[in-house]
């Protein structure tokens, strides 16, 4: 996993991060996730300017920021 994650620009300690808050190794499609989550393009801070503060509930919504 370390040479994976090494090679997709996580760090140690934010892979250890992930595996921590799923009681598990990721499998792609969670890293992928995480890489989203994490992308200065794609966050949620860097977006918000263009694209207005995210509904935190919706009946079409599964999970709201944060």
């Amino acid at each position: 996993m370390a040479e994976f994650t090494r090679k997709r620009g996580l760090s140690h300690v934010e892979s250890q991060d992930i595996v921590c808050h799923l009681s598990r190794a990721p499998n792609l499609i969670e890293f992928g996730i995480y890489s989203a989550m994490w992308c200065g393009h794609c966050s949620l801070n860097s977006s918000r300017i263009h694209h207005g503060t995210p509904p935190t509930e919706a009946p079409w919504l599964i999970q709201g920021p944060g």
